[in-house]
């Protein structure tokens, strides 16, 4: 609220990858005027809405898309692990601005490629979601791919593309699009057919997206790149950092967390590095 020159009563606030809906419910619980909901999975808007009516804390909207659907307009964004897998950011905050130039963002990241363990293991876990094929979770939803990534753009290239490109030619377009969409993979393709050109590996070692929806692999991205994304937007950026919960598992765990945590209110400077949520706060420049 320190953020926004409105009462909690007279607030507008979108809850973006809701998900099971439970921050919609704690602001309703707060007392924010009004609430919408927005998942892109129809079945995560159906559960949040049975759980907000279990709990009697309904929001005031439930919306099932893209943001660039909305009718109603916020006034604050919130987000809780959704922006690392947002496919493209630059055309997200675009949208966000076109909504409300004075819209309120506040991203709550668990991707955070400043702290060296987070990093390490999220790394690894793209790696593996790129390379092998993986067991749904219970409560998987319908139109996520389990396969590797890298498989399902292999056959897609030979299902489109097979006809004009030689074996060679396959392997390395499959390695160029990681991290692509397929509509993306396609323009890529269709380009080189037509120019021999290749376009560069990407840029990051490990970053890699479900090619069916664009929905990023716990992505792994700079503060720069944010400030880049955004560039134009007449926006302040700021960043801060969200401890560890100290009070769950053994000892020695619990001991450690509570150190890095006292360590990263004191050394405010290294407090991503330390710690593993990264918030990133975006209001309009004054």
């Amino acid at each position: 609220q320190r953020n926004c020159d409105k009462p909690f009563s007279e607030i507008t606030l979108l809850d973006f990858g809701g998900g099971s809906g439970l921050l919609s419910c704690f602001a309703k619980w707060a007392g924010v005027g009004k609430v919408i909901y927005l998942d892109i999975y129809k079945q995560s808007t159906l559960d949040a809405e049975i759980l907000a009516k279990t709990l009697n804390l309904q929001a005031d909207e439930y919306v099932t898309g893209e943001i660039s659907i909305l009718r109603s307009i916020p006034d604050v964004l919130v987000s809780m692990d959704v922006i690392e897998h947002v496919y493209d950011l630059e055309t997200f905050f675009k949208t966000c601005y076109e909504l409300n130039p004075s819209l309120i963002q506040v991203h709550v990241t668990g991707a955070n490629s400043y702290n060296p363990i987070i990093r390490k293991r999220l790394m690894e876990l793209q790696i593996r979601n790129e390379n092998d094929d993986r067991i749904p979770p219970k409560g998987a939803k319908p139109i996520d791919d389990y396969r590797s990534y890298k498989k399902i753009r292999k056959e897609w290239i030979e299902q489109s593309f097979g006809k004009a490109l030689t074996t060679t030619e396959i392997e390395e377009l499959v390695l160029i699009t990681r991290g692509k969409r397929f509509d993306e993979m396609e323009r890529i393709i269709q380009h080189y057919i037509s120019s021999k050109q290749l376009p560069p590996l990407p840029q990051h070692p490990t970053n890699t997206c479900d090619p069916n929806t664009g929905n990023w692999s716990e992505r792994l991205f700079t503060k720069q790149e944010i400030e880049n994304w955004s560039k134009g937007l007449n926006w302040e950026i700021t960043y801060s950092s969200m401890g560890y919960n100290s009070k769950s598992g053994g000892v020695l765990k619990r001991g450690f967390q509570s150190v890095l945590n006292i360590l990263g209110t004191i050394l405010v400077k290294y407090a991503s590095s330390l710690l593993p949520l990264l918030i990133i706060t975006i209001k309009p420049k004054k």
